[in-house]
């Protein structure tokens, strides 16, 4: 129900629905089978992580924190540049960086998204200049 699919036997439920067969609804940032399952957790701890931009590659970590709601979290030490964003769980393993300033290091305008696939964690962020960062981590 609820444009759930079928995965190898068991529902696998659009972002905010739980039950077997996806039947009931959850409360906001929550999910899984009984809906007690936070959704943003699986995105919240520090990454290794790889950016790339125009300006070349840098190795360093990542920290996400939980945010100020329960849909939201931090992004902390972009590009190792010691600058915060705030992202949004848009489904069960993507989230949106909606255009807003960047705080610390950085505070100019920025935007992206970005999606975990297995244990690995890749987000697309521009921020005011143009710029365009790619950055893939692992936990």
């Amino acid at each position: 129900m609820h444009g759930g699919v079928c995965n190898d036997g068991s529902c696998d439920c659009k972002l905010w629905y739980g039950g077997k067969n996806c039947e009931q609804p959850c409360a906001l940032g929550y999910g899984g089978d009984n809906c007690n399952v936070l959704v943003r957790e699986k995105f919240i701890r520090t990454w290794s992580a790889i950016t790339t931009s125009t300006a070349g590659t840098k190795n360093h970590s990542l920290q996400i924190k939980a945010g100020p709601s329960l849909s939201t979290f931090y992004i902390a030490n972009f590009n190792g540049d010691s600058f915060t964003v705030i992202a949004t769980v848009s489904n069960k393993y993507t989230f949106d960086i909606f255009t807003q300033n960047a705080t610390g290091h950085y505070t100019g305008t920025v935007s992206g998204s970005g999606y975990l696939s297995s244990s690995k964690l890749a987000i697309d962020l521009t921020i005011q200049n143009g710029t365009h960062y790619f950055t893939n981590c692992n936990p």
